[in-house]
């Protein structure tokens, strides 16, 4: 207890109105609570004590009309505020280090957000989505068991193949053509591979590899003219 108090003393408190880049943090209304630097670190401090764990405090927007709101920090076993990834119960959580006098402070983050040219995806949690589909206003995604959400590229779950538009949004119900073959996504994203299939009322067939066959004859004995429709 005298260690922590000893080093409660030299630390200098920051007081309320210190200006980042998109949000003005500020300390508690008790004259004890809020962050402190010492030896080029940030803590936090509730009442005079070091804290630890995810802290909820208040957030300002640099357009004063939009008033206060909460945040997210958290602090480690020592009381030092954390910034970029952080591990807690099993999940990953990302908090952006604020810039000038707070710089050293990190702010839970949701939704995407672009880290090292990756995107992830993060809950209202703040907990980073990983090997699993997820949804949004926007349609449905899926990241990786890295958490990297798929963007611009085909992949594969399971034995289904699937592709990620450059904005990440899962194709549905689309003809795809690549390296001259044409390729065909359902309504759940998944290609069409060693099947028939039906569409707008012509049906088509698509070989092993996914590639719908055109002017020739399916293994079953149909003929397939040269935009893949069965005759």
């Amino acid at each position: 207890m005298k260690k922590t108090k000893l080093m409660l003393a030299s630390l200098a408190f920051l007081g309320a109105g210190f200006l980042a880049k998109s949000s003005n943090v500020q300390a508690a209304e008790q004259s004890n609570t809020g962050f402190a630097h010492k030896d080029g670190k940030v803590y936090y401090v509730e009442n005079g004590q070091l804290t630890k764990g995810w802290k909820s405090i208040n957030a300002k927007s640099e357009d004063s009309k939009e008033g206060t709101h909460k945040v997210w920090i958290y602090v480690s076993q020592t009381g030092e505020v954390q910034t970029g990834w952080v591990q807690d119960n099993g999940s990953w959580y990302y908090l952006s280090e604020l810039t000038g006098e707070q710089k050293g402070i990190g702010l839970m983050q949701k939704g995407f957000l672009e880290v090292n040219k990756t995107f992830y995806y993060f809950d209202e949690s703040g907990a980073m989505k990983e090997n699993q589909w997820f949804q949004t206003t926007e349609g449905w995604y899926y990241a990786d068991k890295s958490g990297a959400v798929k963007v611009d590229e085909w992949f594969q779950v399971g034995n289904k193949w699937y592709v990620a538009s450059g904005k990440g949004i899962i194709l549905t119900n689309v003809f795809i053509t690549y390296q001259d073959e044409v390729y065909h996504f359902n309504t759940s994203g998944e290609m069409a591979a060693n099947e028939w299939f039906e569409v707008n009322g012509g049906w088509f067939y698509a070989s092993k590899s996914g590639a719908i066959l055109r002017n020739t004859t399916t293994p079953d004995g149909y003929y397939v003219n040269a935009n893949g429709i069965a005759q």
